[in-house]
C-alpha cells in the first residue's frame, strides 16, 4: 500500500500497486524515508505479477552513506540482489558520486554533477527512446533518485514517456536534510523541477517520517 501528504500531492486516498500498473507514478521526500525500499517493493511486485516482456532498471542511486548519523542514499539492489541477474530486468547501474556530500565547494558539486550527468546520459535517453517509439506496453521504467539526473539533464525527453501507456515508476529526493549545495544552486534546481514534474505524473506520492 502507498500512502501519501495531500497537500503535496494529488491523491485523495491511498492507493495499492494493483493501480500503479499502466500509470505513472513519483515518489518524491526527504533522505531516509523509505523511497528507494518502496520502489524496490514495487519492482518485486512488477516481477511477481505482470507479465511485461522487459522491465528497464535505471540506478541513479549512489551507494549508501552516513551524514549526521542518518542513512543517505541506497540502491534498489541493496533490497534484492537478484534483480541484475532476471533477464526480464534491464538494470542499468551507475557509479554515482553523492555531488552535496561529496564536496567542499561549488565547484566540486558542478564537477560531480557533471560526472554523474555523463556516465548516465547516453544510455538513459537510449532507455527513453526505445519506450517512447515502442507501440506496445509491455514494458516498464524504474528510476531510481532521478534528481541526480535533475541536476544538469534536461527533463523534457522525459516528459514525452509520460504520456505513454508504459508503466512509469520514479522516485526522487525532496526534502531538506542536503539543501546545503555550497551555493551551486542544485538544491533549488531539483526542487523546482520535483514540483514542475508533480502534475504529470498519476500519482505523485510525499513520502515523510
Amino acid at each position: 500500500m502507498l500512502f501519501h501528504d495531500p497537500r503535496m500531492c494529488n491523491l485523495v486516498q491511498p492507493i495499492s500497486f494493483s493501480q500503479c500498473k499502466n500509470k505513472k507514478i513519483l515518489i518524491f521526500g526527504d533522505s531516509n524515508v523509505g523511497k528507494t525500499h518502496l520502489t524496490s517493493q514495487f519492482l518485486s511486485y512488477l516481477r511477481d505479477t505482470s507479465s511485461l516482456k522487459k522491465i528497464y532498471v535505471v540506478e541513479m542511486g549512489p551507494e549508501r552513506f552516513q551524514v549526521d548519523n542518518y542513512s543517505v542514499g541506497g540502491r534498489l539492489i541493496d533490497y534484492d540482489p537478484s534483480y541484475q541477474h532476471d533477464p526480464s530486468v534491464l538494470y542499468y547501474n551507475y557509479p554515482i558520486t553523492p555531488p552535496r556530500s561529496a564536496s567542499k565547494n561549488d565547484a566540486e558539486v558542478y564537477k560531480n554533477c557533471l560526472k554523474n550527468y555523463k556516465i548516465i546520459h547516453d544510455e538513459f535517453t537510449t532507455v527513453i527512446d526505445t519506450l517512447v517509439n515502442s507501440s506496445n506496453n509491455d514494458s516498464a521504467l524504474i528510476i531510481n533518485d532521478f534528481s541526480i539526473y535533475m541536476h544538469l539533464g534536461s527533463h523534457i525527453p522525459f516528459l514525452k514517456l509520460l504520456k505513454s501507456s508504459h508503466t512509469v515508476f520514479v522516485n526522487a529526493y525532496f526534502g531538506q536534510k542536503l539543501a546545503e549545495d555550497y551555493g551551486s544552486n542544485i538544491s533549488w534546481r531539483e526542487r523546482v523541477l520535483v514540483k514542475l514534474l508533480i502534475r504529470r505524473f498519476d500519482y505523485a506520492i510525499h513520502l515523510m517520517k
